[in-house]
């Protein structure tokens, strides 16, 4: 099964747009209103990724995909810390980790996540990465604590077209 992770393209704005639509509509149903993850847009989330992958200097974000026999099954995004209580230039943030339905349990995230964290060790600069998960995402939150994050007591909702559909936790992790 070879393997191979690597910074995303243009090209790969459709492909991120199915892991991210397919992958939500899977991982949050039952978390988030049904009707959210039915309007997932794949056309407008492949104008949203190619906008983004075009215009590289308009974003303070990396992408990544995890491709397998040259087919993309994974996307992880990540950039500097946006928490105002954050260093943004110590503490990095992890902004999506997500795979393909077919393909949850083969390793695929923890591959990512270790990629991701191997990389940020040897940028020197990052002390320490946060991320957001729901706080019903047990899945999610297992995930990262058998990857060494915990959580820290921050919260916020997570807000979507003007309405609250969840909570989220903040994980934190030392590098």
């Amino acid at each position: 099964m070879p393997f191979r992770i690597r910074n995303a393209t243009p090209a790969d704005a459709e492909d991120l747009a199915k892991v991210r639509v397919k992958s939500w509509q899977t991982a949050y149903k039952g978390l988030l209103p049904d009707e959210v993850l039915d309007s997932l847009d794949l056309e407008e989330n492949t104008s949203r990724f190619l906008r983004r992958l075009e215009n590289p200097g308009d974003y303070t974000s990396e992408d990544w995909v995890f491709e397998r026999d040259g087919c993309v099954i994974g996307w992880l995004s990540w950039m500097p810390g946006r928490d105002a209580d954050v260093d943004s230039e110590a503490v990095a943030e992890l902004l999506a980790l997500y795979a393909l339905p077919e393909v949850f349990g083969q390793g695929i995230g923890h591959a990512l996540m270790e990629a991701f964290l191997t990389k940020l060790r040897s940028l020197n600069s990052y002390k320490k990465v946060t991320l957001w998960v729901l706080e019903e995402n047990k899945g999610a939150i297992g995930f990262y604590e058998r990857h060494g994050f915990e959580a820290d007591g921050r919260t916020k909702d997570l807000v979507m077209g003007g309405e609250v559909l969840a909570q989220e936790i903040r994980f934190v992790k030392d590098l």
